[in-house]
């Protein structure tokens, strides 16, 4: 798994030069086969442009803020159903502790 930093998310559409260097993560990563994950989306034009550029991972404040695992569940509950590709399955990125 690779991430991309929420300095290079934030860069998209207004930095030409952090935007090119997260083209190039992406390009890296889709290189080498391994899946991204897009920290600090925080607008519909940042997702847009990494769903795009096959960036399906994402996080950020555009979905919800950093909350304790034990709301997540009433979280997921009043949440929007998931996007018509999504299969529907949560899987931590990390170890739930």
């Amino acid at each position: 798994m690779l991430k991309i930093d929420k300095s290079f998310t934030a860069a998209i559409g207004s930095d030409a030069v952090n935007s090119t260097v997260t083209d190039i993560i992406i390009a890296l990563g889709q290189r080498l086969n391994i899946e991204l994950v897009a920290e600090g989306v925080e607008t519909q034009e940042q997702a847009k442009y990494l769903r795009s550029h096959g960036v399906h991972i994402l996080q950020g404040y555009l979905y919800a803020q950093p909350m304790p695992l034990r709301d997540f569940p009433k979280w997921l509950a009043g949440s929007q159903p998931p996007p018509a590709r999504h299969n529907g399955h949560i899987t931590p990125v990390m170890p739930l502790r």
